[in-house]
């Protein structure tokens, strides 16, 4: 439990920074903290940091570093990690843009709970996307 509400506030601070200097020190304490959790194999840490990359919050963007991480979640099933590949390849956003892969990634996220990624699976499917 103590682990979630580290990445619950760790996800928090890095969409609503209050203060340059105290988010500095809060946020460095943050990601070493959600860092370790990851690298534990931790699959809403991953996310955590996936999002963080993604959006360079709190860090400096970079999509490999996002793909990397969301590729650890989804690896263990977790749907939003899922999804956010498949935005990933669907914008082409540090990848290659593929909406097959992209319908790929959304379907997993599917099958797993997220109806973003049943509707995002839809519409590629609509589209004829294979």
């Amino acid at each position: 439990m103590k682990y979630i509400k580290t990445i619950f506030i760790s996800l928090i601070l890095t969409i609503s920074l209050p203060s340059p200097v105290i988010a500095d020190k809060n946020q460095t304490s943050d990601f070493q903290q959600t860092l370790q959790l990851a690298e534990q194999g931790n699959a809403l840490a991953q996310l955590a940091l996936g999002v963080m990359y993604d959006k360079g919050q709190g860090v400096k963007q970079d999509y490999q570093q996002a793909k990397f991480w969301y590729q650890k979640a989804a690896e263990q099933g977790h749907a939003i990690a899922q999804y956010n590949l498949g935005v990933m390849y669907r914008n082409g956003n540090g990848v290659r843009q593929n909406l097959s892969k992209a319908k790929e990634y959304y379907g997993q996220a599917c099958d797993n709970g997220d109806q973003q990624g049943c509707e995002a699976y839809r519409e590629l499917n609509e589209k004829g996307i294979r």
